[in-house]
């Protein structure tokens, strides 16, 4: 089954050098080889493996081809082999010198060699520091790597072409820092899961230099993160993304940096912590290019500034400002830091960023790092005093309140901030128009809800309590977007207010963006849910599509075009649009829930609803939706699911398909979209073939595709569709039906056909049954003398009033969602014709 893995350089490597080992080790253990070099292994548990659903373990292969019934192994552990170094070269020559012909040594084999030998090799390079060195031998790295050459020394003479069905590509190497899929082979023979076999590693020295190994790979991790995130907000500044698919992307980048950290974080706890480490990290490099760290050009210098060209890809200047910051925050944990307008100066935004000189950009930061901290240490505060809490908290907020509490800094806390200031320095004054975006969606919303909650309609299936949700997102615009809570909150603690109006949105898009999409995505739910429970928006499009039908309508409802592409055929009429009378009251009656049957020619009045209720509306925006539970819904979970990764995976990449999709089947829980894997139809060949369809891609390849993907949900209509706004429209538009055709109605069913106002969408039923019965209504029909159909009076009444309201020339009715699109998000619809 699928899982979807996130990988670190350092990671990455060592799935290498495990290659390698297992290669080696199954190889020669095959050729015949039963040293002690295999018997005598150490043996690490990978944990307990989940055991065979009933379904699965019916029926278990034997060794001699029988199987046995109802067998249910018991849970198992899976046995990881620790091969040592020195065993490396003994197999391999083994391996080179048997008499076993069919040995054959794939290309991918070498490929993995030449990885995990050039980054060692690049790593002890940079190992010239005494600062580093002081009292760690480097004797293992410098072994270990003779040992990957004599390797691949032996085994060249034995190279051949890959082997068939071997699903790496010897003609691309994979990308180190990766976002992949992987899953596990079926026993096509068995019908059931292969038993776990030992898997050989390679053995890992425990020094201190392998753990600055594997920090110096996370180091590049985090630097290629950092430029992908430069890129998204080029992109935002060109007018590519806005800011909800930007802040996204980026907020989900540093998710990315921070689990790698994690990877090995215990290791960095082992020799003294992040900051030690860091540290000493910088302290060799500027020793290995001559630097003295020490050295000061003018008094008061926070750092030698002619390293500042090394010390940006590392981020080390940003960590001595961070640094310095907290350290005034940790001594009154209750305090917030407000500093005073110009004390360290004035934040330049002229000029170009990259064109200043070293001192100039350190200057400029340390003016504008406490400017963006103070605001967002104030919402710390709020939400520690249990005001009005940051739902929408991203990680440079999560991550400096961390810092405080733990009085601790970490990678993704240095990279949470850098960014920040990489954001400002690539908008410079354009920083703010992220928070033009918000006040302009709140705006809209605001309109939108103000208009709904002032009709005070209630339904059976929208009860007044229902309204708390449209209530909630309402105070939300008010209280951050209109008003400026923190402004308040400093005034209430005595603070003063030095930091200009919303400067918490202005200074930090990020955080705005997040914010804009809390309220939009709250905003769509909820709105999707109202006119589901409503139904005026279904009911007036199955009306629509019959006078189109039956062309008697002659203007154009854009509004109903529109949702007609966000919301297909399908969802309204359980296939495509009907054509002829006799199906629009079918579609009709099941969509409203109840059989077309219950439609007799002599019924006065239709039944009521039944209660399945509507075959409504579908959320929009799937991938947008897998954010939902951390800043919609407040569930404090900060990682992926294994489902959540998955959808992102599906959302971002395109598959590529074979010619035996339909053949393996469907299934949610697919690797590949739409197929599910079937062990009694497909086998091992075919799963390495379908292996090669699967993604592996570096992270700032994903965070590219997943910005692109993000943008073309959340910067279109399928994300700012207003369903209250529809909704009241459609409501219109079916009063001015009933105002159109009562008279005629109430002759032919009765004066109470509708009892209630929330019963209004109900009239579709009638017309439509009129429609389809023009013989039994008596007077109340004629023949049309363009399409020679006998034509029910009310319907073609209908036609009449809604060409009128429609007209866009003479009524906004017909055009008043696409106008708020046009007016608040600069959205132009591009309808069919």
């Amino acid at each position: 089954m699928a899982s979807f893995t996130l990988r670190s350089t350092y990671s990455q490597y060592k799935e290498d050098t495990d290659e390698v080992a297992s290669w080696l080790a199954k190889t020669a253990r095959s050729c015949g080889y039963s040293g002690e070099l295999l018997e005598n292994v150490e043996t690490e548990s990978t944990g307990p493996i989940e055991p065979q659903k009933p379904e699965e373990s019916k029926v278990k292969a034997t060794k001699n081809g029988k199987k046995q019934a109802n067998s249910t192994p018991a849970a198992s552990e899976k046995k990881n082999c620790l091969l040592k170094t020195s065993a490396f070269t003994t197999l391999a020559k083994f391996i080179a010198t048997s008499t076993d012909s069919n040995v054959q040594v794939p290309d991918s084999l070498f490929k993995t060699l030449d990885r995990a030998i050039s980054l060692r090799k690049e790593y002890g390079r940079s190992l010239t520091s005494k600062t580093v060195l002081r009292g760690i031998t480097i004797r293992n790295h410098k072994y270990f790597v003779s040992v990957l050459e004599e390797v691949k020394t032996i085994l060249e003479d034995f190279a051949t072409s890959s082997v068939p069905g071997d699903s790496s590509d010897p003609t691309k190497p994979r990308p180190f820092g990766v976002f992949s899929c992987v899953f596990q082979l079926l026993d096509p023979d068995s019908d059931t899961y292969f038993e776990f076999e030992p898997e050989y590693k390679a053995d890992q020295f425990e020094d201190p230099l392998e753990v600055y190994f594997a920090f110096r790979c996370l180091l590049e991790d985090v630097h290629k993160i950092r430029k992908a995130v430069a890129e998204i907000w080029v992109g935002f500044k060109g007018g590519k993304y806005r800011s909800v698919s930007a802040a996204l992307a980026t907020n989900t980048a540093i998710d990315f940096a921070r689990q790698l950290e994690q990877d090995i974080s215990g290791a960095l706890e082992n020799c003294g912590g992040f900051e030690k480490i860091y540290c000493a990290w910088w302290f060799a490099i500027c020793d290995g290019k001559g630097y003295d760290v020490d050295y000061r050009q003018k008094p008061g210098d926070d750092m030698n500034f002619i390293t500042y060209d090394d010390a940006d890809p590392v981020m080390f200047p940003t960590y001595l400002l961070l640094k310095n910051f907290l350290s005034v925050v940790q001594e009154d944990p209750k305090m917030i830091p407000i500093s005073k307008p110009g004390y360290f100066g004035k934040v330049d935004y002229t000029g170009d960023w990259n064109s200043k000189a070293p001192r100039k950009k350190y200057e400029s930061d340390k003016v504008l790092l406490p400017e963006l901290l103070d605001s967002l240490m104030a919402l710390i505060r709020m939400a520690g005093e249990k005001e009005k809490g940051v739902y929408a908290e991203d990680e440079l907020i999560r991550g400096l309140r961390i810092a405080v509490e733990t009085r601790k800094i970490c990678l993704w806390n240095v990279l949470s901030v850098q960014i920040l200031l990489d954001i400002h320095h690539c908008l410079r004054g354009d920083v703010v128009r992220a928070f033009s975006e918000l006040k302009g969606v709140g705006t809209h919303l605001s309109q939108s809800i103000d208009n709904n909650l002032e009709r005070n309609n209630h339904c059976p299936t929208w009860p007044a309590s229902k309204d708390s949700a449209l209530i909630e997102v309402r105070e939300s615009i008010r209280d951050w977007v209109e008003n400026d809570l923190v402004h308040n909150f400093l005034q209430r603690h005595g603070s003063p207010s030095t930091l200009g109006e919303h400067c918490h949105f202005k200074n930090n898009p990020i955080f705005c963006g997040l914010f804009q999409y809390t309220l939009q995505m709250r905003f769509h739910v909820i709105g999707v849910d109202y006119a589901n429970s409503w139904g005026a928006i279904l009911y007036a499009r199955h009306l629509y599509n019959a006078l189109k039908q039956e062309k008697i309508l002659e203007k154009r409802w854009t509004d109903m075009h529109l949702l007609s592409l966000l919301q297909p055929d399908e969802t309204a009429f359980g296939s495509k649009a009907p054509k002829d009378r006799k199906d629009f009251l079918k579609r009709y009656a099941i969509m409203d829930g109840v059989s077309a049957a219950s439609y007799p020619p002599e019924a006065r009045r239709l039944i009521q609803r039944s209660q399945s209720g509507l075959k409504g509306f579908k959320y929009q925006a799937r991938l947008a939706r897998v954010f939902m539970h951390r800043y919609c819904e407040g569930s404090g979970r900060v990682d992926f699911s294994p489902d959540e990764l998955k959808k992102i995976m599906e959302k971002t990449i395109t598959y590529e398909e074979d010619d035996d999709t339909e053949e393996i089947g469907e299934g949610p829980w697919s690797p590949v979209k739409g197929t599910l894997f079937s062990v009694s139809k497909i086998d091992k060949a075919r799963l390495r073939k379908r292996a090669q369809t699967l993604p592996r891609l570096t992270i700032p390849e994903l965070l590219g595709k997943l910005s692109n993907a993000l943008h073309g949900e959340t910067g279109t209509h399928e994300f700012h569709f207003d369903y209250l706004y529809m909704h009241f429209a459609a409501w219109m538009m079916l009063q001015t039906a009933k105002n159109a055709c009562d008279a005629h109605l109430q002759q032919m069913f009765g004066p109470n056909y509708l009892q209630h106002e929330y019963e209004l969408p109900g009239i579709v039923g009638y017309l439509l049954f009129a429609l389809a019965n023009p013989e039994n209504v008596g007077t109340d029909s004629y023949v049309d003398e363009k399409t020679d159909n006998l034509m029910s009076v009310p319907f073609s009444r209908v036609a009449q009033a809604w060409d009128y309201v429609v007209d866009d020339g003479c009524h906004a009715i017909g055009r008043m969602v696409t106008q708020h699109l046009e007016g608040s998000y600069q959205l132009f619809a591009s309808l069919e014709s």
